[in-house]
């Protein structure tokens, strides 16, 4: 899990969707994920205050698009209004003054961008290369988990032997110990990886 979530952070925390056709998400990493409004055919301008904590969660309520971070803030779309920063007691109250009476749905950034993918309103192709990031950090790190496999290898048949009494290290003992161990390392570092990829890509 700890390569997954380095992959995550290299790759898949780097992904930009578009909310509708004015407003867009964009993530660097889940630190700094920015709101921007559409400028012209190529030009983008930030919406949230340069320096703002990182945005948790967002709702859209009809015209609204509401932001969780430490403080709260209310996009309005359609006069493309900012309001805030809000304490919590103020965002409810902010909510009843413009009548938004709807239950909120909140949703993490990332179940945003999971829905986005679904409705066509993100590239696809940014999943493939959070793969491929992935798939070049576990290259990378091969050597280093091989020679982990191997010591646990050697470990596993010295406890074998142990517990048989045996005089002899016999090596097809080591080399399945350290089969057996490469596919469990392996399969647990790129199981989640694959799980993730294949879950943001096709569900």
């Amino acid at each position: 899990m700890i390569f997954c979530s380095q992959a995550w952070s290299t790759g898949w925390s780097d992904f930009s969707f578009d909310i509708d056709a004015r407003y867009m998400v964009l993530s660097s990493n889940s630190q700094d994920v920015q709101i921007f409004r559409k400028a012209g055919e190529y030009g983008i301008e930030t919406v949230l205050p340069i320096g703002h904590d990182p945005v948790w969660e967002l709702c859209t309520a009809g015209d609204f698009l509401l932001v969780k971070s430490i403080p709260y803030w209310i996009i309005d779309r359609k006069k493309d209004l900012l309001l805030g920063p809000l304490r919590k007691a103020d965002f409810d109250k902010k909510l009843v003054e413009l009548g938004v009476k709807d239950s909120l749905e909140w949703k993490n950034v990332h179940d945003t961008y999971r829905q986005a993918l679904r409705e066509g309103r993100a590239d696809k192709r940014d999943v493939d290369y959070g793969l491929l990031c992935a798939a070049i950090m576990i290259a990378f790190i091969s050597p280093v988990m091989l020679g982990v496999c191997l010591l646990l290898a050697v470990l596993i048949t010295l406890f074998i032997r142990y517990i048989t009494h045996s005089k002899w290290i016999y090596p097809k003992t080591l080399a399945w110990s350290f089969i057996v161990t490469t596919m469990i390392v392996f399969g647990m570092i790129t199981a989640p990886v694959l799980w993730y990829w294949f879950s943001m890509r096709f569900l």
